[in-house]
């Protein structure tokens, strides 16, 4: 009878053990920002219904599009209305899945006004996101993504996120 509480004593701490570990998982997992009230501007888009804001309205169906072949130069600034800390970007482009930047530099700005040098440079992928990683977390309110390179593709977000 000992033998029998025992084990059953045991495999509860090991079941106890192992739900904390799963709950401190999904704490710790990176959450989206609230982007509430954040305003998007770009270079150029195509249609109305295709407007920058589109990045940030939780519609993976909708989507903001350059709307004309990529021109080193264009650009989408997000302002995320009040400072954020992030380590990461994310260009989620949807059914859009060519329509990444071939070329981009990220461009970070307290004001909207300065914006430096850039602070990352790097080429999107084809698929389901572009994801732009930091060394190390930043913090910002305004972001400006500018393409590099001329190619004849259009350029695509779907959902913009910074995590």
């Amino acid at each position: 009878m000992n033998a029998k509480r025992i084990t059953v004593f045991v495999l509860c701490v090991i079941v106890s053990i192992g739900m904390l570990r799963a709950a401190t998982n999904n704490e710790n997992k990176e959450k989206d920002t609230d982007r509430t009230g954040w305003t998007v501007t770009a270079s150029n888009y195509k249609y109305d219904f295709q407007n920058p804001s589109k990045t940030v309205d939780g519609d993976l169906d909708s989507r903001w599009t350059l709307g004309k072949p990529q021109v080193a130069g264009d650009w989408i600034i997000v302002d995320m209305k009040t400072p954020q800390k992030f380590s990461v970007i994310e260009l989620q482009q949807g059914r859009s899945a060519n329509d990444f930047p071939r070329g981009y530099a990220v461009y970070l700005s307290k004001d909207g006004k300065d914006w430096g040098n850039p602070v990352i440079t790097g080429e999107g992928i084809k698929g389901d996101a572009t994801v732009i990683t930091f060394p190390s977390s930043v913090e910002t309110r305004y972001i400006k993504i500018a393409l590099t390179k001329d190619v004849s593709t259009w350029w695509s977000i779907h959902e913009f996120l910074v995590k």
